[in-house]
């Protein structure tokens, strides 16, 4: 359509509805197929119309318009349930033929990839004349890629050396990240993160482990044992762990029967100190 127009979506998207806003008119013009065609729906008189307003989630196929006439404030009420278009049905099996929705994805046409994920939304087809209906929930399936170079950017105090180079530091001639630098706050078992000059781009998902991996080091804390990795922690737990048993071992070795001289010993002290009697006697002395 040609000319100025102002416009408003309904029902999830699903409705287009629009009006001429730089002269009188006495129609509205309506589309339920993204604008592929239009129909008109006629007003009863010209109308200056100001704007076309609907509810903030634009789920709903009711509309306001308002305008001026004569000099007069107009309101009119747009109610597009009652064309009695069918309710779109096949949600649960969108993208087959009996569906009246499909899977789509965004992308910039090179990649289906947009902030280092890929995404599928369940629409409706562009050519179903059908109501989606206020209380349909646009569901969508969602993975992360793996990352590119285009998922980063430089670091904060890091500039491109060159279009496609690396990050290089705006402050030290290095290109290795610094371990020797130790936060102020670094409690033991904590860890501390030094950046490699690049960071992700805002808002980008994009997965390190199975793409480019450019995200900052991740260095522990120092502890009684200096600065131990947290699989350094599990070989000295492991290692523990099994000297402790072959003690054990070496000590059963070396004598066979030191389970049964603990016991021996435990109950011949433990009870040695108590002495019985009879519930009808009274104690001899307060020490009994």
């Amino acid at each position: 359509r040609k000319g100025s127009h102002v416009y408003e979506f309904g029902d999830h998207g699903a409705l287009i509805v629009m009006a001429k806003d730089r002269e009188p008119t006495n129609e509205i013009l309506y589309s339920w197929d993204e604008g592929m065609s239009w129909k008109s729906l006629p007003l009863p008189e010209l109308i200056n119309v100001d704007n076309i307003m609907t509810e903030p989630n634009s789920t709903a196929p009711t509309f306001v318009l308002y305008g001026v006439k004569n000099n007069i404030g107009v309101l009119i009420h747009l109610d597009f349930s009652l064309l009695h278009v069918k309710q779109c049905e096949g949600v649960e099996i969108a993208g087959k033929p009996e569906s009246s929705y499909e899977l789509w994805s965004p992308n910039d046409g090179q990649s289906k990839c947009l902030l280092g994920r890929n995404v599928h939304y369940i629409r409706r087809k562009r050519a179903e004349e059908c109501f989606n209906g206020q209380q349909f929930e646009r569901h969508q399936f969602m993975h992360n890629c793996p990352c590119t170079e285009a998922n980063y950017e430089c670091d904060y105090g890091y500039e491109r050396n060159g279009l496609d180079g690396s990050c290089k530091s705006l402050t030290v001639d290095i290109q290795t990240p610094r371990t020797d630098y130790i936060p102020e706050y670094c409690p033991p078992g904590g860890e501390y993160t030094i950046s490699n000059g690049f960071r992700r781009v805002a808002g980008d998902t994009c997965d390190a482990k199975s793409g480019l991996n450019r995200l900052p080091t991740v260095v522990s804390c120092p502890t009684i044992f200096g600065s131990v990795t947290s699989n350094g922690r599990i070989v000295a737990l492991l290692l523990f762990l099994l000297c402790f048993i072959l003690s054990i071992i070496f000590l059963f070795q070396q004598r066979p029967n030191i389970l049964t001289s603990l016991f021996d010993y435990w109950d011949h002290n433990y009870f040695r100190n108590y002495k019985y009697q009879k519930l009808s006697v009274l104690p001899q002395t307060v020490f009994e």
